[in-house]
């Protein structure tokens, strides 16, 4: 048995009961505090006791990354759900979550980085749902938010007698509490040790290390181990801590030591023995131990095995990034990616090349993980920089690093910040890649997201330069000379958009009468958005109807009306956007008719 028995937070519990039954209250509370005080186990503690009020099912996410992981994966297994193939991951996740919200459920959305990262995902008030939200930021408006203190002394000692036993806990459980403060992620496995040392009746201070740092050090319970045990530690420390699949790590144990499923088994229970690692077919481990794991050099004659190890995770996380990145509405895909430690620091010690950093940047971009491809997307500008085995940049590889960048920042609002990245993308892409060429396409959505940062923060003047100069470079095509329409109709928009939001109509209409002709065709492969479409056939009535040429309008407006009712390119509707389009032709036949 690696389980163990919940001890003290009763206060805790029992304010995360009332909120959450009271119908006046948010359905939403939030346990905040520092790194291992307990704040995850609390909320899984709460969702244990109170089975019986969900019978939609407890769901415990990672939501380190902003998007909450293993959405997707609830709605195709909970709600059989069949995604279209080229739905995007966000918006799976996004049904998901309606649907969860609707039925007596409870969300555990774990390690939030704040409020507006979470925000999204969260059960509105008066949903049957309910969330638990544990995260390190202390600043919450809105919802019934408490911090997790330390446990107190004497439930750190009944911890200690829980897992260790009671005579172990009265003859050395004061100096172990003393030691560890409080803090349950060490509490639990220095007191497992406690247990070991009992009954091989070693000596206890030399078993714990006391006198030694206990507080910065797992090493006890670490040195308990066989080495095989400790470095499957170190494997497993290369996931995502907070969801380990256990057959993913088996087979990184196949791949990188030659091991089979006993040989895996035996040292995964020694480990569980020692509450380093807990869970069945997901496993666990704190991500302060995670950490402590990654500093720490690799078990004595396991140097060679564990290089191999974390080469062959590498390899795996790479490949699955790089399927990804061409398929970004495969949510298994996701999953599995995210089934690995995604900060880049992890990995600093592993030989990656500007395409790696690349791949992963662009992968996780493309299912909304923004702050994590941020980091990818970094060091892939740095790798780029530095230039190839010959020490030449290839500007072309390095501008589409920095457009990335700038996507990643501009995604989370940060115009800003993002438009120097852009700008520097603009300045690489000139130069063009190792043999000159300049992909006229890839540097006209460059340009156009430089206008698009200033044009969102009312800029439109300013933007106006930027958006033209995407026009003639859109128009120019890629190296071989391909033009896409729609990409082009969409700078040509943008045009016609900074003019008309500035009062000049009559400018405005041929770019606008451009960019339907443009999109009309399509993009490269002759797919037309007809949404897209739609939208610049509203700005054309809009255009007329500003200057009360309301009989011309209505044609445009019932022309975008059609448009739009079919959909984009994978025929999906935007209700919001349709029903505008209908108001604005209903006005014109309002005003028609004076």
């Amino acid at each position: 048995m690696h389980g163990r028995r919940y001890v003290g937070r009763t206060d805790l519990l029992e304010r995360i009961a009332a909120a959450l039954g009271d119908d006046a209250q948010p359905p939403v509370v939030v346990l905040h505090g520092p790194p291992g005080v307990g704040k995850s186990e609390l909320a899984r503690e709460y969702a244990r006791r109170h089975a019986a009020r969900y019978p939609g099912g407890r769901y415990f996410l990672d939501a380190t990354g902003g998007m909450p992981g293993g959405l997707a994966a609830i709605g195709r297994n909970r709600f059989g759900a069949e995604f279209p193939g080229d739905r995007p991951i966000p918006e799976q996740c996004e049904w998901t979550v309606h649907r969860l919200c609707a039925e007596e459920t409870l969300l555990i959305f774990d390690n939030a980085a704040s409020p507006d990262a979470i925000r999204p995902w969260l059960p509105p008030s008066g949903a049957p749902c309910h969330a638990i939200v544990t995260s390190l930021f202390e600043r919450w408006q809105g919802w019934p938010a408490w911090p997790v203190p330390p446990l107190s002394a004497a439930e750190s000692r009944d911890l200690v007698a829980g897992i260790a036993g009671e005579a172990a806990a009265s003859r050395h459980g004061d100096a172990l509490v003393a030691a560890f403060g409080g803090l349950p992620v060490q509490l639990v496995p220095a007191s497992a040790v406690l247990a070991k040392a009992v009954g091989r009746d070693r000596p206890i201070s030399s078993a714990l290390g006391i006198g030694e740092d206990l507080q910065r050090s797992y090493g006890a319970a670490y040195g308990l181990l066989a080495p095989d045990a400790q470095l499957l530690l170190h494997a497993a420390a290369m996931r995502n801590c907070q969801r380990i699949d256990r057959d993913a790590l088996a087979r990184d144990m196949a791949d990188g030591a030659g091991w089979g499923e006993e040989r895996f088994l035996d040292h995964l229970d020694a480990c569980q023995d020692l509450h380093l690692m807990e869970g069945g077919a997901t496993l666990r481990m704190h991500q302060l131990y995670a950490a402590h794991l990654l500093r720490r050099a690799a078990p004595e004659g396991r140097e060679a095995d564990l290089a191999r190890i974390r080469t062959a995770q590498k390899d795996r996380m790479i490949a699955i990034a790089a399927e990804l990145a061409d398929a970004p509405a495969r949510s298994d895909l996701a999953d599995d990616l995210q089934g690995f430690a995604i900060a880049p620091d992890v990995w600093s010690d592993i030989d990656l090349s500007w395409r790696d950093y690349h791949i992963l940047g662009r992968a996780l971009l493309e299912v909304g993980q923004f702050p994590a491809a941020l980091s990818w997307c970094q060091r892939a500008v740095a790798a780029a920089e530095s230039g190839g085995i010959d020490g030449i940049v290839d500007q072309s590889s390095l501008g589409m690093s920095l457009h990335l960048v700038g996507i990643c920042l501009s995604q989370q609002g940060q115009y800003d910040e993002a438009m120097c990245w852009y700008r520097r993308a603009v300045t690489a892409k000139e130069e063009g890649d190792i043999h000159g060429r300049i992909d006229q396409e890839s540097l006209g959505r460059s340009l156009h997201e430089v206008g698009r940062c200033l044009s969102r923060q009312g800029r439109y003047d300013e933007a106006l330069s930027w958006y033209q100069r995407a026009v003639t470079a859109a128009e120019t095509g890629d190296i071989h000379g391909r033009v896409d329409q729609e990409s082009l109709g969409r700078s040509l928009h943008e045009v016609g958009f900074c003019l008309s939001q500035q009062g000049q109509y009559d400018e405005a209409m041929p770019w606008y009468q451009r960019a339907v002709t443009a999109k009309e065709q399509g993009d490269i492969h002759c797919r037309v958005d007809q949404g897209s479409l739609g939208r610049s056939l509203h700005q054309i009535g809009y255009c007329l109807s500003q200057q009360e040429r309301y009989g011309e309008a209505m044609s445009w407006f019932d022309r975008a009306v059609a448009a739009a009712g079919k959909g984009d390119i994978h025929g999906r509707v935007d209700d919001a956007l349709l029903a505008s389009f209908r108001q604005s032709a209903a006005f014109c036949r309002s005003k028609l008719s004076e």
